[in-house]
């Protein structure tokens, strides 16, 4: 990547701004303005995993989340109260009814293909017998990005709620409650659909082609990532990705009526597309244009 003529300055140094860098990624971030009202919304698309080596964000990007007033984020996990939280919703909503295992609700050649792909990596199916197809998808994605040296620690998100931890309020746009029941809504044809998907065939490097794309800002590769052509994905898709965006540019379009600048890192699922949120916020008369790119 092309390196940018001007480093942030050491007051702006914020989320993945290590001192030295001299290429910086550009991921997709926008800034929203209202005509005729104070304040900007920032907007970053993120990913929930990376490295420690993930690189150093455009300076107009770490600019941008210096001169906010807040942080917006989809989820707050930032504190131990949260942390109790997430274990609760997770333990209300991932398990199976009494006298119900994984291997009756999913079909047999789906059970042959887990158990054939929990073989190959050393893990024991036994634990995963009471609980929900998407809260098997749930923790069989975490132990495999784990596998491939991607965590949730290391996450843009988490890298912004570090930073902002102690110094700027952070506002959260939905519950992990919220987002559950969403997995949980679906029907179990639609969750084993999403599991099959995760044993298919995959490209090895596609963890690290979402990695790269998000690096580079490229809009197209995450709309080829992200969004499967083949209709049976359209329900799951739209529930999963279209109606939330509505929901959090109806939220975000509300938050900015004060005149806070505010800076946002949400999932770039959402960000992406003629149904994501900065195309909503334009939609909703907002001036939006890209930052941060070399």
């Amino acid at each position: 990547m092309a390196a940018c003529a001007e480093r942030p300055r050491a007051e702006a140094q914020g989320p993945l701004t290590p001192a030295g860098s001299e290429a910086y990624l550009t991921p997709l971030a926008w800034e929203a303005r209202e005509p005729g009202r104070a304040g900007a919304v920032y907007l970053l698309g993120s990913i929930h995993v990376g490295t420690r080596q993930m690189g150093t964000l455009h300076p107009a990007i770490v600019e941008a989340y210096g001169r906010s007033e807040e942080l917006v984020v989809e989820v707050d996990l930032s504190t131990a109260a949260d942390a109790v939280a997430l274990a609760t919703a997770w333990d209300e909503r991932a398990w199976l009814p009494a006298g119900q295992s994984l291997d009756q609700v999913i079909g047999p050649d789906t059970w042959r293909r887990l158990s054939d792909w929990l073989a190959s990596r050393g893990i024991d199916p036994a634990p995963l017998l009471p609980m929900k197809p998407w809260a098997v998808l749930l923790h069989l994605v975490r132990s495999e990005f784990a596998r491939q040296g991607y965590g949730a620690e290391q996450g843009v998100d988490r890298a912004f709620l570090d930073a902002a931890a102690g110094r700027k309020p952070i506002v959260a746009l939905e519950s992990y409650a919220l987002q559950l029941d969403l997995y949980d809504g679906f029907s179990y044809e639609i969750q084993e659909m999403m599991l099959r998907d995760l044993l298919d065939p995959e490209d090895p490097a596609y963890t690290a082609a979402l990695v790269e794309a998000w690096g580079r800002g490229d809009e197209q590769a995450f709309l080829e990532l992200l969004f499967p052509s083949a209709e049976r994905w359209l329900p799951y898709q739209e529930r999963f990705f279209y109606e939330r965006n509505e929901h959090m540019a109806r939220r975000l379009s509300e938050l900015a009526r004060d005149g806070k600048t505010r800076f946002v890192v949400v999932g770039v699922g959402h960000m992406v597309g003629p149904r994501g949120i900065p195309a909503l916020l334009a939609g909703r008369g907002f001036h939006v244009e890209r930052i941060g790119q070399n």
